[in-house]
């Protein structure tokens, strides 16, 4: 009786899944490859704000200069 009982859930299980291949995580790789886009965005950006940055350190007369001319 015990036996026939978990032959039947065996063959409702096998049923319903048929054959369960392994599927790629789609939502798992979007979101790593969204995560390293904005990484790279955000490094362009400090990037940028850096360059600024040092232009401006080199230049100290020509930014007060141009206050002076508004």
């Amino acid at each position: 009786m015990l036996i026939e009982h978990f032959l039947v859930f065996i063959i409702k299980n096998n049923s319903q899944g048929g054959n369960k291949l392994a599927r790629s995580n789609y939502q798992f790789k979007k979101r790593q490859k969204e995560l390293a886009r904005k990484k790279k965005k955000e490094q362009k950006r400090q990037r940028k704000l850096d360059k600024n940055t040092i232009k401006s350190e080199e230049n100290p007369n020509q930014s007060q200069n141009e206050g002076e001319n508004l």
